[in-house]
Parts: C-alpha cells; sequence; structure tokens
C-alpha cells in the first residue's frame, strides 16, 4: 500500500510526508503488516512537469490515437489529421522530456526499468513517425493511373508494422509512465 498526505491544506500541492507498507491476507483470514516506510526521493517541479506531460502523452493522447483511426472511420480524413497531429505532439514530447530528463542527470543512465522503458519509448515514437510517414506518404501517391505496382501493397505493409509498433508503443509508453509514478 502507497500513502501520502499533508496536513497544512487541502490544496493540489506536494506531499512531504508519503511512504508505502505491505499487508499480507493470511490463509487463517488475519491479515498481518509491515512497518510503514517513508520515502524521501528529492522532488522537483520539473520531474512533476516530465510525469504529467507523458502520462497524458501516452495514456489520454495515446487512446485519442487509437479512436483516430478505429473509430473514426466515417470520417476518414477527420481522422486522418488528428491522428496526425496527436502523434506529432507524443513523438515531439516524448523526445523532449525524454532527453531533458537524461540532461538533467548528466547525461548518464541508471539501470532501472523505468529509465530503460522510457528509452525504448523514445524509439519507438521515432519509429512510429517514420512509419507513420512512410505509410500515409505510399497510400496517398498510389493511384490506379500512376502505374505503380505494388505501391499500395507496401504502403498496407508499412501500415501494418506502424500498427504494431504502435500497439507496443503504448503498452511500453504506459508501463514506462506506471514505473516512473512507481519510483517517484
Amino acid at each position: 500500500m502507497v500513502y501520502a498526505y499533508k496536513k497544512a491544506n487541502v490544496g493540489f500541492e506536494y506531499h512531504e510526508s508519503r511512504g508505502h507498507f505491505d499487508l499480507t491476507f493470511l490463509a487463517d483470514g488475519t491479515v498481518s503488516s509491515s512497518k510503514a516506510i517513508s520515502i524521501s526521493i528529492p522532488k522537483t517541479n520539473w520531474f512533476v512537469k516530465h510525469g504529467w506531460f507523458l502520462w497524458s502523452s501516452w495514456f489520454v493522447c495515446g487512446l485519442i490515437l487509437l479512436a483516430s483511426k478505429r473509430y473514426m472511420k466515417r470520417f476518414v480524413m477527420v481522422g486522418h489529421i488528428i491522428h496526425v497531429l496527436i502523434g506529432m505532439a507524443v513523438v515531439f514530447l516524448t523526445l523532449f522530456f525524454g532527453f531533458k530528463a537524461i540532461a538533467k542527470h548528466g547525461w548518464e543512465m541508471e539501470a532501472e526499468l523505468h529509465t530503460v522503458l522510457g528509452v525504448i519509448a523514445m524509439v519507438c515514437a521515432v519509429l512510429l513517425w517514420l512509419t507513420g510517414g512512410a505509410a500515409s506518404f505510399l497510400m496517398v501517391r498510389y493511384t490506379e493511373k500512376a502505374g505503380w505496382s505494388g505501391s499500395k501493397e507496401k504502403g498496407q505493409i508499412v501500415a501494418f508494422v506502424h500498427r504494431i509498433v504502435g500497439y507496443v508503443s503504448l503498452f511500453l509508453g504506459n508501463i514506462a509512465v506506471s514505473t516512473g509514478i512507481h519510483s517517484y
């Protein structure tokens, strides 16, 4: 269990007192608990912004990205524009906050799960940008009159790769955010 509390006021502010403890439910119906452990990690407003922006990018915007292609098929062009704009915002925010976090740690990365998943999310964001752009380019450039043999099929293959990398990225990005929330 994780806890946080503040005695001063009810405003949305940093909680000075926080920590965690374990509860174990035993077979005989009783519960045992460990001693509460206080956590004292230095906090800065920048890392709070880092967390909020990347949570918004990978969770909220990730859902919008899925919905814009899956549930807006009736409005193909509007859905595509929404998908492109929000996708570019997610890529930009992921790279900006990822590189800035690495810079704040002196360009040295710790071998912890959040850091590793964050770097993987940054690589996936670039792959998504490249495959999405390539799929869009190949499918827009395709016309029956142009005589590009195989252009439409290549676009569909790249779009499939984009979709799979997108699902994996959403999963890993949300796990990275969750590990950041847990460790912070």
